[in-house]
């Protein structure tokens, strides 16, 4: 057999296709795919395997005053007074030290997101025990990205109506990430390395990649960030499927939970405050040169339909609009979903007097 031409062509074809492989593999990884695992890397570049745009995130100083004064179900003390509890998602941790820096309040912070229970339901359970009157809690604070609102806010059932606080606290340290880290090995051979030559491709004729990409990538008609790519808008796909349409039917009882939440919170002496991070691409939408999408009104409507009421709507989205207009840069990172250490310190100052008073 081993004299057979058709088997010895075989076997150099195969040889020298496995070869190729791996030298395209080793290739790809050592040039491209492994700098997109690094934690400077934003998730947007990350998730898109865009490459030859710089990174953003070490443009800045990430070193944030007030951290001290936060703490969470790992380091919260039990015989010790939290003027203010505040539950939200990634965008939290710079907002809350830089609230604690802002008043001085120490501030106990929960995880608001994929827990599985609604939102409201367990901030009113926690009222219901005692747990604002026990730490002379002053104010409660959801803070949400815009995507994240419609589905956090519109349920009002529990999964565990009874649970305890001491039970409570034990479940947002079970789901807290750190406790579940896991290195997944990432070989030289893996599917990102086809990847970045087809989406980088395929982003030449589409903001998505026709569909493959969570990151799209569009024009905007004016530089709003510090880099080489400042004139291009980087945005994740959620922020164009959740939350689009204003007549959503989970508005109206998003509205009607946080009306009953902050009355509930008014008989214990607290107030309620919500707080939204705008989607990159509503806040931006404005820029966007030929824009292919409708603007999203849910936060311009949140801010008309709790005017006036109990619920202290931070009108964010309109704030840095005006932020934007008078030609501040860098509000996000300009690869990533999330604030840059510009934006918490400008958005906390205008509503600092409100903070201070409510905390009296």
């Amino acid at each position: 057999m081993s004299s057979d031409p058709g088997w010895r062509r075989a076997s150099i074809i195969f040889s020298t296709s496995l070869l190729a492989m791996g030298i395209f593999h080793l290739s790809m990884w050592f040039a491209f795919t492994r700098h997109l695992l690094r934690p400077e890397v934003g998730d947007l570049k990350r998730m898109g395997y865009l490459v030859g745009l710089e990174d953003h995130k070490p443009k800045f100083n990430e070193a944030s005053t007030g951290a001290e004064a936060v703490f969470d179900a790992r380091s919260f003390e039990p015989d010790q007074n939290y003027p203010i509890m505040m539950w939200g998602d990634s965008f939290m941790g710079p907002i809350a030290s830089t609230i604690g820096s802002q008043t001085g309040a120490r501030i106990l912070i929960f995880n608001a997101t994929g827990s599985g229970q609604s939102l409201t339901a367990q901030i009113r359970r926690l009222a219901d025990e005692g747990v604002f009157r026990k730490h002379q809690t002053r104010i409660v604070m959801i803070e949400l990205v815009e995507f994240n609102i419609l589905e956090a806010l519109s349920s009002d059932r529990t999964a565990w109506p009874d649970v305890t606080f001491a039970e409570y606290l034990r479940q947002q340290t079970m789901g807290d990430p750190r406790n579940n880290v896991e290195e997944k090995p990432v070989t030289f051979a893996n599917n990102g390395n086809f990847k970045i030559l087809t989406y980088n491709f395929c982003y030449l004729f589409s903001p998505n990649a026709f569909g493959m990409s969570a990151t799209y990538r569009v024009p905007m008609t004016r530089k709003l960030f510090s880099c080489s790519y400042g004139d291009e808008l980087l945005f994740y796909n959620l922020d164009l499927l959740n939350g689009l349409n204003p007549s959503n039917r989970l508005l109206e009882p998003l509205v009607q939970n946080c009306l009953a939440l902050a009355e509930r919170l008014r008989k214990e002496g607290v107030a309620l405050y919500l707080l939204p991070c705008p989607d990159k691409a509503d806040l931006y939408y404005p820029y966007i040169r030929n824009p292919f999408y409708a603007e999203n009104r849910l936060l311009d409507i949140l801010s008309e339909r709790f005017d006036r009421t109990a619920v202290k709507f931070i009108p964010t989205k309109k704030f840095l609009r005006t932020v934007l207009t008078n030609g501040q840069v860098d509000l996000y990172y300009a690869d990533d979903i999330h604030w840059s250490p510009i934006t918490p310190p400008l958005v906390i100052e205008k509503i600092r007097g409100t903070l201070l008073k409510d905390l009296r």
